[in-house]
């Protein structure tokens, strides 16, 4: 018997309740205030999402608390465009069928509360638990699809994340959340907030803990099922802030610590030593200068502090000689990074049909690497590599209305860092309010990204990199179709220059050019009994060489449905579906999969706690994501591996109370 594809499972539950939803009554907006909702990441300034030069999806703590999506991976995971792949210690977001295994979220820029997140390093944010801010923090999450170098500089080539997390005043006393999941998985949340007068405050601290799971790897050990504690992962969250009339501070704090199975860089099969952390620290201050009534000027200064460190063991036993008499290597990896600059942006209304920014940014960065074996071996050379890089940005946009129909936006940065030409950066943005119902965007713009101190340090001998370069263009069409449904189309057409890639011995190399083109369609319906529904699908066509590159989709389709239940009950379900990918094998393909995922809550009448139950991958489906080569597990193994399982059913219970 054929099996019944999850989607269509789910989506046949709903349909009777859709045709009874359809029918409600629809006097009150509900999806109203979605579709007036404002955006800051976009232009650096407050804006409607339907005015923003840009493809932005808006990600509401509703949305995160009726899902149980657990951490930003979920979220984008969730949406339309992003797609994410797990090799077992991180995961990366793809976008638009670009994904190469191996990279590291450099090609996207994520931000907390106007932030920036990407280290000095990799320039990497790190999806996952590795991520520093806890969910259950944030007011909304703001997806702007698209290059935003005209205003952010580099990295934003596909797109920017900006998280605004909730104020001391919304808060407003204190919060406590406890979770327990499978694979003996606790964690626990305190936080407090307050507003008095011109003075508002919010702290809050996370732990967590996971014994985590046990595998086969039968590439490299058939039969053999790996220990828990060689999955297990821990982390720790610190977030604060606090505004004073108008100065504002914040840090946040993360730490995760992640034990390793899968035998990658050829480490000892099921040893538990192996294990690799990551920490984040990021500090701001800023300031905003009332000018007069229509003109600002924002002052800010900020430091970041990224640290890795890796344990790797060897079981040297059968490859001991004479030169090399250790059985046993234990080896030490340690990266750090700092960062530090000042920004000044001045942003101005000029009547009601123009609006200006400009500013200036400075960033100065230092990065340090160390590798070490223990026992050390007298012939191993272990100096240190270090570096810094001085970096500055001038930037200014122009958003002018012609009418009340017709807005242009017109933006350029320019970027010059130590060691590489400059970078120009222009945006151009047409977009047409034609009538109430019908919304037209047309986009162009350009972004960079400068390679990475990792790629650097890791290009080949009298050789050099240029810095990557994508140009975009898209249109956009949303359209009105009641009070309570909208459906958006696009298309759109991706070319990335200078492709920073790494070759089977981890050297990096400028690699032809990634085409990307498709097409995206997107149903949304809320209703004001608290039924929201929203349906989406990506078709995509990715070229490099003429192939179609590593872990690119041609499609992907997702369904987000929420039901209230009865009284004080609410359901969530989603489904996300994938065709099928290559591997690096340039011929083995991952196959085509959908997943579904299960949330219920219960909300009682006047009380201040909440209780929701998750079930993730709902129907135990087996799937697998493309890993990067890996010549270490080759050599020690004889095994090209090509791909990884991942996760079956799991489950979470999650309670949370407000005092």
């Amino acid at each position: 018997m054929k099996k019944l594809n999850p989607i269509f499972l789910i989506l046949a539950i709903c349909s009777g309740y859709m045709e009874r939803t359809l029918a409600a009554d629809l006097s009150q907006l509900s999806l109203e205030e979605l579709m007036q909702q404002e955006v800051t990441g976009a232009s650096k300034y407050v804006q409607k999402a339907t005015d923003a030069p840009a493809d932005v999806s808006v990600v509401t703590a509703n949305d995160v608390r009726r899902y149980g999506w657990r951490n930003l991976a979920d979220v984008l995971r969730s949406v339309r465009s992003f797609y994410l792949t797990n090799d077992r210690t991180y995961q990366y977001a793809g976008i638009r069928g670009v994904s190469p295994p191996g990279d590291l979220d450099n090609r996207i820029l994520f931000m907390i509360d106007g932030v920036r997140v990407n280290d000095g390093l990799y320039d990497s944010a790190m999806m996952g638990e590795t991520f520093p801010l806890d969910l259950d923090l944030v007011e909304r999450i703001e997806i702007i699809r698209g290059p935003g170098s005209s205003i952010y500089g580099g990295n934003a080539m596909f797109g920017v994340i900006n998280l605004i997390t909730r104020s001391g005043r919304d808060l407003d006393g204190t919060e406590v959340g406890v979770g327990a999941a499978s694979r003996q998985t606790y964690d626990g949340r305190v936080s407090a907030g307050r507003a008095e007068g011109d003075r508002e405050w919010l702290i809050s601290a996370t732990k967590a803990n996971s014994g985590g799971g046990s595998y086969e790897f039968s590439d490299i050990q058939p039969g053999v099922m790996t220990s828990n504690q060689t999955d297990a992962e821990n982390w720790q969250r610190i977030f604060g802030k606090l505004s004073v009339d108008d100065w504002r501070g914040s840090i946040i704090y993360g730490n995760r610590q992640k034990y390793v199975p899968t035998g990658s860089y050829g480490t000892t099969f099921n040893d538990p030593n192996h294990h690799e952390d990551d920490t984040f620290l990021l500090t701001d201050v800023s300031k905003t200068n009332h000018i007069n009534n229509n003109q600002e000027l924002y002052l800010r200064v900020y430091t970041g502090l990224y640290k890795y460190f890796a344990l790797w063991p060897t079981d040297n036993t059968l490859a001991v000689t004479t030169s090399d008499p250790r059985p046993y290597i234990a080896a030490d990896q340690y990266v750090m990074s700092q960062w530090q600059g000042a920004e000044g942006r001045w942003t101005a209304a000029m009547g009601s049909n123009q609006h200006w920014i400009a500013g200036v940014e400075y960033t100065n960065s230092y990065n340090y690497l160390q590798y070490v074996e223990s026992p050390p071996l007298a012939i191993y050379s272990y100096s240190p590599t270090m570096g810094s890089t001085n970096h500055l940005g001038l930037y200014a946009q122009d958003e002018i209305k012609v009418n009340d129909k017709i807005q242009f936006t017109l933006g350029v940065r320019q970027d010059q860092a130590s060691g590489f030409e400059n970078s120009l950066s222009p945006r151009l943005a047409l977009v047409i309010q034609a009538d109430q119902s019908n919304t037209y965007k047309i986009l162009y713009g350009t972004a960079f990204r400068n390679p990475d101190f990792y790629e650097h340090m890791n290009t080949p001998p009298n050789s050099t990199l240029e810095p990557e370069e994508i140009r975009t263009l898209e249109g956009i069409w949303k359209h009105r179709l009641n009070s309570n449904m909208t459906i958006m189309a696009n298309v759109f057409r991706n070319e990335i220059y200078n492709v920073i890639q790494q070759d089977n011995s981890y050297y990096s190399y400028n690699a032809s050019p990634i085409i990307s083109q498709g097409s995206e369609i997107e149903w949304e319906a809320r209703f004001d009994n608290d039924a929201q529904f929203r349906l989406s699908y990506t078709y995509q066509t990715t070229h490099q060489d003429g192939l179609i590159p590593d872990n690119s989709p041609s499609s992907m389709y997702k369904a987000n449905i929420g039901l209230p239940l009865a009284p004080n009950w609410t359901s969530a379900i989603e489904a996300q579906g994938m065709s099928s990918r290559l591997t690096n094998s340039g011929a083995l393909t991952v196959g085509s999969y959908t997943i579904a995922n299960l949330t219920i809550g219960y909300h009682p009448s006047n009380n201040n706690w909440l209780l929701t139950g998750s079930v993730y991958n709902l129907f135990d489906h087996q799937y697998s994501d493309p890993v990067q080569y890996d010549p270490s597990i080759y050599n020690y193994y004889g095994a090209a591996r090509t791909d990884l399982v991942q996760d079956g059913r799991l489950f979470r219970l999650k309670f949370e109370t407000h005092f």
